[in-house]
């Protein structure tokens, strides 16, 4: 079986992607080959070699910066790149949930979405969904020659191959019709906010909890006194009250800080589902029976205005803060 790790370039932690991808193509005991949508091999050919891939691909023609702003032609490259792979493995997140199920489409394969497990049964391979909410995992099997997977990030240990050598090939793209899309400039910083979200050791949320807009004002204090980075749930972001880049969940960005302070949120399985590998989880809320507290590994039940302030005055001053 022929596996294709395909790496859109959309993917910014793409080493620890790769990792996660590489685990997952481990389980299918697959002819694994790395593709790299863009055209820096010198990058391309790092990244197969921390993989420890025996075959990568990249692109030949210099065309980054429309495969980085339009689907299609993501589509249309990965097409080219991948057209022989059995099962194409892609790491969820923006551009690839686009991606992948028009890719399948086009590859007249089946499409396996918030992909958390891979096994087999009975000789034949075996894909663990998330669904509801990250309730329940459902397990589907594919009809079809061809599948194309996304895989739910932090949910597989990251693993690496071990071949000494990598051979690298080059993808022709000069017969790939790609479309030139009439966009403008794009503003950065919510794309850099959301790279940091999903790289920072410790983050702080905010929730509906907060009960105005202005609740993260002490959110952002706080983050900044840590060094941390912010986010927020889906009801703070359904509110207006933050961008949909920091929004942390099922639905949002799934991350794994070492840290993580939820302020004001009550922990819907959408939201924990996107949390589930924090290693130390720490709740303020007003509501002592909000769910969230079933989850933290440290429940503070007290209006967060109070506790956020004292803890901001005690990092800044270098004491302690005394649990009522």
């Amino acid at each position: 079986m022929k596996a294709a790790l395909l790496i859109p370039p959309s993917v910014t932690d793409a080493e620890a992607a790769l990792g996660e991808v590489m685990a997952a193509a481990q389980r299918l005991a697959a002819d694994v080959e790395l593709i790299v949508l863009h055209f820096d091999r010198a990058a391309a050919t790092a990244l197969a070699a921390t993989a420890g891939v025996a075959r990568a691909a990249t692109l030949a023609n210099p065309l980054d910066a429309m495969l980085a702003s339009y689907s299609d032609n993501l589509v249309a490259a990965a097409l080219a790149a991948c057209g022989d792979a059995d099962v194409v493995l892609i790491p969820a997140g923006p551009g690839a949930d686009d991606l992948a199920p028009r890719l399948a489409v086009r590859l007249g394969a089946a499409f396996v979405g918030n992909c958390v497990e891979i096994g087999e049964e009975g000789g034949v391979i075996t894909f663990g969904r998330s669904i509801c909410g990250g309730r329940a995992i459902e397990t589907v099997t594919s009809e079809r020659p061809k599948t194309v997977v996304t895989l739910s990030r932090k949910r597989f240990a990251p693993a690496k191959g071990s071949a000494a050598t990598c051979v690298m090939r080059i993808i022709d793209t000069s017969a790939v019709t790609f479309v030139q899309p009439q966009l403008g400039e794009r503003e950065s910083a919510a794309g850099n906010t959301a790279r940091r979200l999903t790289q920072s050791s410790i983050v702080v949320s905010g929730g509906r909890g907060l009960g105005t807009a202005d609740g993260f004002n002490i959110v952002n204090e706080l983050a900044e006194t840590l060094g941390a980075a912010v986010g927020a749930s889906r009801a703070a972001v359904d509110a207006g009250w933050a961008p949909h880049s920091i929004q942390v969940g099922q639905t949002g960005k799934v991350i794994a800080p070492d840290v993580y302070i939820a302020i004001g949120i009550s922990g819907a399985p959408q939201h924990v589902a996107g949390i589930a590998g924090a290693k130390l989880v720490i709740a303020i809320n007003s509501d002592e029976q909000a769910p969230i507290f079933q989850w933290a590994h440290l429940g503070i039940v007290d209006d967060y205005r109070t506790v956020v302030a004292e803890l901001i005055n005690a990092l800044r001053n270098g004491s302690s803060v005394e649990a009522a």
